[in-house]
């Protein structure tokens, strides 16, 4: 399905944007913790990570937008930003910007994130935080997100809400179409739309 349909429908579809973000919160509502040689050094329950791990500040809120992209798309990307000795922060990049790149040989070899204009930029498969949804027919194709599977009900559902939308804008009036038969003089079809 193309990605300018779902992005409508998710925008424009009250139930499927309502379930994305029942799914953004309840993912927000999941315990975790980041370990490091089988200790505990930032739990859920903590607002801001230690200084060792401040690249992590955006963490919550890149779990959200990972949710939701992997309900409309079949991956989510995060963007490793580094200097040459440590990372300083995973920067949200979305699905529709970054292709990976694959070999038959090596596999994932890295990523091409598109720019303005047609321009790109390409980057080691180390720069990226990569989750593609399993595919169990094919090696290199993520698999079908949960929303496409959802798309002909949400396009039901949409179309619905567009008829409706339209009924009342015409004051709640049902549209009818009144026909007479071909050869009807005008003087009768004069009385026939009077006496309707």
């Amino acid at each position: 399905i193309d990605a300018a349909i779902v992005q409508n429908l998710y925008e424009a579809g009250a139930i499927l944007y309502r379930c994305v973000k029942l799914r953004q919160v309840g993912i927000g509502r999941v315990p975790w913790a980041v370990t490091c040689n089988g200790k505990d050094v930032w739990l859920d329950t903590e607002p801001k990570p230690p200084a060792e791990l401040a690249y992590l500040k955006d963490f919550r809120r890149l779990l959200r937008l990972t949710e939701a992209a992997l309900c409309l798309s079949p991956e989510a990307f995060w963007f490793i930003e580094r200097n040459r000795v440590r990372p300083l922060a995973l920067r949200w990049h979305t699905p529709s910007s970054v292709i990976p790149q694959w070999s038959g040989e090596t596999g994932l070899t890295g990523f091409k994130r598109m720019l303005n204009k047609g321009r790109f930029k390409m980057f080691e498969p180390q720069d990226y935080v990569y989750f593609p949804i399993p595919n169990p027919f094919h090696e290199t194709i993520p698999g079908r997100p949960p929303a496409q599977a959802a798309m002909a009900a949400a396009g039901v559902l949409y179309n619905v809400d567009v008829f409706a939308s339209k009924f009342f804008e015409r004051g709640a009036i049902k549209a009818t179409l009144l026909t007479a038969p071909v050869g009807t003089s005008p003087t009768e079809r004069d009385r026939l739309k009077a006496w309707w």
